[in-house]
């Protein structure tokens, strides 16, 4: 599911800039199946196998995105391309690769996990036949929506918020996960969303919606992460809560403000601590990455963040600008 990004009235210029062409063509016009037939290409000559769909390529994906570990891939003349694909390809497939639900028993002190098994993410015809330009547009054009929501639907109910204590909550689990939460590694769909959810909840932000049993719930109106039992642990949840697109989705329209940032100097400007911070392609503005600022002082910024774990780590422009990254703040 494509989602859509909410900014500030004139923050984002939908022209194609003239400087984004290649092979002659804008990147905008680009479909998601012609960016991933040269990906294939780039995987066939530098040995790679890995074939769309299964697990080892979308961590693969995961990988590029979060820790570029494969130079010949940035190098590549076609990596504006490929960044924007991956980013799209990560929301899309990560929502098939949660389980819907893993039983957690236990057993003197020692916990043992039992997981559905989880099919191979297939792509749609609307997935692979999208532009990347059509995902923009399609996106800019739900941002009245959002900006409308933050003015009329009782953002002052869902305001009471605690940065100190969201940001207290980032410190302690950051490496060492609260296991009252469901949790998932890269290949298992990744956790930073779930993470940046426990950290607003601790902060005060109120669940939205209850179940009555465990499983995953894709409901973008409801935000809530419930545990059931405790000898045997089980969890109901909302994709609001554990996916990058869908947390945008969700709370675009009812934080206090939002804003999109296209360099390291404007983020450190913007946000302050206690915010959270979504990396995105900046040519589609899908979100990958989600984090929490836990210091600012005006010219450096620290955060915390699960899926590469990270306990105030320096937010350099190193770690947060080697690719074609925006920067999407959430304030509370």
């Amino acid at each position: 599911m494509i989602l859509a990004l909410s900014v500030p009235a004139g923050a984002v210029n939908n022209d194609i800039p003239s400087e984004k062409i290649i092979d002659g063509r804008s990147v905008y016009s680009y479909s998601m199946d012609e960016i991933q037939d040269l990906l294939l290409d780039f995987f066939e000559e530098n040995n790679i196998s890995l074939e769309p769909g299964t697990r080892a390529y979308y961590s693969y994906i995961c990988e590029q995105l979060l820790g570029n570990t494969d130079e010949e891939l940035r190098s590549s003349p076609y990596w504006k391309l490929f960044h924007a694909y991956m980013a799209v390809y990560k929301n899309e497939a990560e929502l098939a690769y949660w389980t819907d639900y893993n039983v957690s028993l236990l057993i003197d002190d020692y916990t043992i996990l039992s997981e559905n098994p989880v099919q191979d993410f297939v792509s749609d015809a609307s997935f692979l036949t999208s532009t990347i330009g059509s995902i923009r547009n399609e996106m800019l054009a739900m941002d009245a929506v959002a900006a409308s929501e933050r003015e009329t639907s009782g953002i002052s109910a869902l305001s009471s918020y605690s940065a100190s204590a969201a940001i207290a909550y980032a410190r302690e689990y950051a490496l060492d996960y609260n296991d009252n939460y469901e949790s998932w590694t890269i290949a298992q769909g990744g956790d930073c969303a779930n993470f940046a959810s426990q950290c607003l909840y601790a902060g005060g932000k109120p669940m939205r919606g209850s179940c009555s049993s465990s499983g995953r719930y894709t409901d973008t109106t409801k935000w809530f992460h419930l545990q059931f039992g405790t000898l045997i642990k089980s969890y109901g949840y909302t994709t609001t809560w554990i996916n990058c697109g869908d947390f945008k989705r969700y709370w675009q329209g009812k934080c206090s403000g939002y804003y999109l940032k296209s360099s390291l100097p404007d983020l450190i400007e913007t946000c302050s601590a206690g915010d959270i911070v979504q990396l995105c392609n900046e040519d589609t503005i899908v979100p990958y990455h989600t984090i929490i600022i836990t210091y600012n002082n005006g010219s450096t910024i620290k955060y915390c963040g699960h899926s590469n774990d990270r306990l105030d780590e320096e937010g350099t422009a190193t770690v947060l600008e080697p690719t074609e990254n925006d920067f999407l703040i959430f304030k509370f």
